[in-house]
């Protein structure tokens, strides 16, 4: 038989058992989106912006203030990959929670890690860049901010006269950050109806039963000519066609004796 699947079978197969399919779908969804809700830990964000600048002494010779100060930007620039290589590495966090430590005893015990820290550069071309920082506490999160600032300022480069300033101070959150629930079912949804409608897909190929005459047409690309009735099925209807046949007869019988 013709096992080519083009776009029209693949259409119909998947139409034929769309309600099992979207059945597995929504199920998958629901069950995963209460999995993640049940499961996710709160955790709680809180970010602090900073910019890189310099300000390289002026020199008598430079013809304008607007020229002085792009030749600063510049120079901040170009060492802004050095700074932020510099306030990201294993020793930089473990200064951060030094700091973070003496501010507050309770966090003597606590120690932040580098997937805790997530350090953004607004843009390439930009020397501002922003840090997040995410824990399950969000007193915890605000105050290793500035942690973080303290250990950032301490470590920048000290190239000429390259200094980091805070442009805008971390907050303590109010809500947990998005746990991914609604994400999370959607892929589960989409997981699900895609899985299974391979599923059907693959079963259909590999069917090589003749479920019917028409399905043997399309298949083989020929016109039926006649067909040999299924001699089972024709006496199973006529044995069920003459049990209904004496038992209405029984019935008439019986209505016409009780009159």
């Amino acid at each position: 038989m013709n096992k080519e699947i083009n776009l029209e079978r693949l259409f119909k197969i998947i139409k034929s058992r769309i309600i099992i399919i979207m059945i597995v779908a929504v199920v998958s969804a629901v069950a995963v989106g209460l999995y993640t809700k049940l499961t996710a830990i709160p955790t709680y964000a809180s970010t602090i912006k900073f910019c890189l600048v310099s300000s390289i002494e002026k020199v008598p010779t430079q013809s304008t203030t607007a020229a002085n100060e792009r030749n600063q930007y510049m120079y901040a620039n170009e060492l802004m990959e050095t700074c932020l290589e510099a306030i990201q590495t294993d020793d930089a966090i473990s200064e951060m929670n030094g700091f973070l430590q003496e501010s507050d005893v309770k966090y003597a015990n606590l120690g932040l890690k580098p997937g805790n820290v997530k350090v953004e550069q607004v843009s390439d071309t930009s020397n501002n860049f922003h840090v997040t920082i995410k824990t399950t506490n969000p007193e915890l999160s605000c105050d290793a901010c500035y942690a973080f600032e303290s250990m950032a300022k301490a470590r920048a480069p000290k190239v000429g006269t390259l200094t980091l300033q805070t442009i805008d101070s971390p907050k303590v959150a109010a809500a947990p950050v998005s746990s991914g629930t609604v994400r999370n079912a959607i892929i589960a949804f989409i997981g699900g109806f895609i899985i299974t409608a391979m599923i059907f897909v693959v079963i259909t190929v590999l069917d090589n039963t003749v479920k019917d005459s028409t399905a043997v047409c399309e298949d083989f690309g020929i016109l039926l000519l006649a067909e040999i009735p299924n001699i089972n099925q024709a006496a199973d209807r006529d044995k069920s066609y003459e049990y209904t046949t004496r038992s209405h007869s029984r019935e008439y019988r019986g209505g016409r004796h009780g009159k």
